[in-house]
This record gives C-alpha cells, sequence and structure tokens, in this order.
C-alpha cells in the first residue's frame, strides 16, 4: 500500500515538472489575416435526388487570429472572420453536341438536363458570414519556419445574401434559393487546413489554405414532401497570408 502511494506520489511530482516545462514553454501569436476563396453548395433531397449545374462562385475573407503553441509541437488556434461563400447555378441552353461540324445539315442540338430547356441567364447568390472557428493545431519545424496542419469546427451567422434577379423559367429544372423569411441565419461546420508560418525580426507571417464545409443546411427543409433539399451545404477553398506578432508565453 504504501508503495502504490509512493508510485502516485512520483507520478504526480513528475506531472507537475512538465506542466510547468510546457507553461514555461507557451508561445502566443496574435494578428491579422485575409485571402481569397472559392465555393459551391453539395444540394441534395433525400427522396427525389438533385443535381444541378454549377460554377464556382469567388469571394474573400479577412480577420483576426490568435494561435496558442507549446513548444512540444501542440497548440490552439482561433479567428473571427468575414468571409463570403456561394454558388453560380448555369440553365443549361441548346448547345451543339461534341464533334458536330458547322454544317447545318448535320448540325445537331441536345438539351441538359435530361430535356430541360432554359435561356435563364446564369443565378448567382453570394453568403456573407461572421465565422468563428476553432481549431486543433499541430505544427513541426524548428527555429524560424515552421508547417502546420490545423483541423476543428466552426461557427457562423449570415450577415446578408446577395443574389441575381430570380430567373422566370425554371420549368424542368431544380432550382431552390436562399428565402430569409424561411432558411436559418446561423450555421456550423468542420475545417481543416495546412499551412506555414515564418518568424522573423518584423513579426511572423503565415499562409494557410483550407477547406470547410457546412453540417449545418442553409435551406431548411420544412417537410420531406415541401420539396426542398435536405441537404443543402456550403463547401469552400481558401487560400489566406496573416501576418502576426508573438506575445511570448500568455
Amino acid at each position: 500500500m504504501k508503495i502504490r502511494f509512493i508510485y502516485l506520489i512520483i507520478l504526480f511530482l513528475v506531472g507537475v515538472r512538465f506542466g510547468a516545462q510546457a507553461q514555461d514553454e507557451r508561445k502566443t501569436y496574435l494578428g491579422v489575416k485575409g485571402g481569397y476563396n472559392t465555393s459551391m453548395v453539395n444540394v441534395y433531397h433525400s427522396f427525389n435526388g438533385y443535381e444541378i449545374d454549377q460554377g464556382l462562385k469567388h469571394g474573400y475573407q479577412a480577420g483576426i487570429v490568435v494561435m496558442n503553441f507549446l513548444r512540444n509541437h501542440i497548440g490552439i488556434q482561433a479567428e473571427l472572420n468575414y468571409t463570403q461563400k456561394g454558388y453560380i447555378q448555369r440553365f443549361s441552353e441548346n448547345k451543339p453536341e461534341l464533334g458536330s461540324t458547322l454544317n447545318s445539315s448535320q448540325l445537331r442540338f441536345v438539351a441538359y438536363p435530361e430535356g430541360a430547356v432554359t435561356q435563364e441567364p446564369d443565378f448567382e447568390s453570394t453568403f456573407d458570414y461572421i465565422e468563428l472557428p476553432f481549431l486543433f493545431n499541430l505544427h513541426t519545424g524548428k527555429n524560424q519556419f515552421h508547417v502546420f496542419f490545423n483541423a476543428g469546427c466552426y461557427f457562423e451567422y449570415l450577415l446578408k445574401v446577395e443574389s441575381s434577379p430570380l430567373p422566370t423559367d425554371t420549368e424542368g429544372v431544380d432550382f431552390h434559393p436562399y428565402d430569409e423569411s424561411r432558411d436559418p441565419s446561423y450555421g456550423y461546420g468542420f475545417r481543416g487546413g495546412i499551412g506555414s508560418f515564418y518568424e522573423s525580426r518584423l513579426g511572423t507571417f503565415m499562409l494557410e489554405a483550407s477547406f470547410s464545409y457546412d453540417l449545418s443546411n442553409y435551406i431548411d427543409p420544412v417537410t420531406y414532401s415541401s420539396g426542398e433539399p435536405t441537404l443543402s451545404n456550403h463547401m469552400m477553398l481558401g487560400v489566406t497570408l496573416g501576418y502576426l506578432v508573438s506575445f511570448g508565453a500568455l
């Protein structure tokens, strides 16, 4: 019994020692970041399916970043960002099939999708969010240059939606725009990224590439029979450049 007690005391002292050492090696960074996004949406109905012709929507992001690192390569990262997401829905027109010639007698036309034809212009929708990510961070490297990987969750609040005019002819085409009176203004999702940071006399410079996926729906399906998609998720790729200042142990 006494031997077990002595072992427990030793383990406790060792834990305190390593905890104090880790606390001494803690390093905190605070700074700003900004960059470029490209995004689209995943829209699907559990019963009816859905397949919309999309183009990539481009946007920007900017915000504040805090990183708290231990010298043993483990840390956390939190941000407060303004982020633009969205999508472009393309409405197919009658187009010549691939491989056809310019001979009018031989030229054939096809309709996509599945016989639906419309002359409507592309429909664009931009969602402006305030986003709050919390990430677990692992980094490698010594001295000035480091490479890091991060993953975690984020919460977001919708500030506004800007869309092009609603099309007048969508017969036979799946079309489900955001409705402010029905759909939620908040969301959450997963984010992962890879990047590097370089510590210089002028400060710390950070470059990061990330992928984020909304786990929440931006369209409220109401009921399965309503016809609205049961899944409606934003997907985004982003590249950012940041400038940070180190405050040492905090």
